[in-house]
């Protein structure tokens, strides 16, 4: 099983690192299928493809990742969320917001495995 994962995150450079770490993670697979720059955009582009998981940053202008979460749990089909976030004071206990996962930037190759195995875990058993 493949993971099909949405990056987003408002700074290129952030989306360019996690697409690179998560092309590390051979096992189990997994697909950067779209990358978003904003809320917005992910929303529009949740409407056309079909996403396993998110890896979404907190802190983005406009409507935020927090925010954006909240908007996808109302969906009839809600994706697994992981947080992404440079600042300590967002990184939390993620399974008390109903989140796969919190990753602190920046995010290192052996705390993204271990993430992508959850995340790989969470969906097999139905959970999102």
């Amino acid at each position: 099983m493949s993971l099909r994962l949405l990056v987003v995150d408002d700074e290129q450079l952030a989306r360019t690192r996690l697409g690179n770490l998560l092309a590390d993670c051979s096992q189990p697979q997994t697909r950067v299928v779209g990358e978003a720059a904003n809320a917005v955009d992910a929303m529009a582009f949740l409407q056309h493809h079909e996403v396993d998981a998110l890896l979404l940053d907190i802190h983005m202008p406009g409507l935020d990742g927090l925010g954006l979460a909240r908007t996808l749990r109302s969906l009839p089909h809600p994706v697994a969320v992981v947080f992404i976030t440079a600042y300590d004071q967002f990184a939390g206990d993620a399974f008390e917001r109903g989140t796969a996962d919190d990753l602190l930037k920046p995010v290192m190759r052996d705390r993204m495995a271990a993430t992508v195995a959850r995340l790989k875990s969470r969906i097999a058993t139905g959970q999102s």
